[in-house]
């Protein structure tokens, strides 16, 4: 029998670090010693305290900085949905123009896919509204919509369920696996406790990383202050919506 082909990971690190100089002049570590592969057809979520390194990863495999040590190897075009987006909330677009703006020049087949990524998170009788009339977890829901419209090979999302009601959460939850299961690959950070057991993988950073492999083994050797921070997060997160 042919022996199967091993798989090749979308994104490598390899003893990457990151280190920047403070602006007292003392340099700080952000990041040390970390080495990770991802594959396509899976979703890891990256956990760790606030500090822990969790955005600096995601900038740096992102492009968005340069690592001071080590190597990195991305093979696949990125979509990345930082925490807060850029958007100009008094400027006139519409639901449909804000997922547009993941293309360039929009042809007639990116509408149609801008339409149907919009349909995905249940967007569609919002696409001709003013992107500034939605609630915090209307607009969570488009820019989930923008990312998924780029039909990258690879998405990072930085606290996707932050600030969303149950009902967007579990929308979102459902978009980005039926997208993994064809084949993407999803890196997100998250304080939510509750998605956890559903990744495939969760890797718990604390400027190195410190445990990495399936959700109950990784959670169960979580340090209890990573898993305490994380817990308290998802406390204010309910707290919030309650209001």
């Amino acid at each position: 029998m042919q022996a199967e082909t091993p798989r090749k990971p979308l994104v490598s690190v390899d003893n990457l670090g990151v280190t920047y100089t403070h602006n007292s002049g003392e340099p700080v570590t952000a990041l040390r010693d970390v080495t990770a592969s991802f594959f396509p057809g899976s979703m890891t979520a990256i956990i760790g305290a606030n500090g822990a390194g969790k955005s600096t990863l995601f900038n740096a495999i992102t492009g968005q900085l340069r690592p001071t040590t080590g190597t990195l190897t991305v093979d696949g075009r990125i979509t990345y949905m930082p925490q807060t987006e850029a958007v100009n909330w008094d400027f006139p677009m519409t639901v449909r123009d804000v997922v547009l703006t993941a293309f360039r020049h929009p042809t007639r087949d990116n509408k149609t896919t801008a339409d149907e990524a919009l349909a995905s998170v249940g967007m569609t009788a919002y696409a001709t509204r003013s992107i500034r009339q939605l609630s915090g977890g209307q607009k969570k829901r488009v820019f989930i919509a923008r990312a998924l419209a780029t039909q990258a090979p690879i998405l990072i999302l930085d606290e996707p369920f932050a600030g969303v009601d149950q009902d967007t959460e579990e929308v979102l939850f459902r978009v980005l696996t039926a997208r993994r299961d064809r084949g993407a690959l999803i890196l997100l950070s998250t304080h939510h406790l509750g998605t956890l057991r559903s990744m495939d993988r969760i890797l718990v950073l604390q400027k190195t990383i410190i445990s990495d492999g399936a959700p109950d083994d990784t959670l169960f050797a979580a340090s209890p202050s990573v898993l305490l921070g994380t817990a308290l997060m998802e406390d204010m997160r309910k707290d919030g919506d309650a209001e």
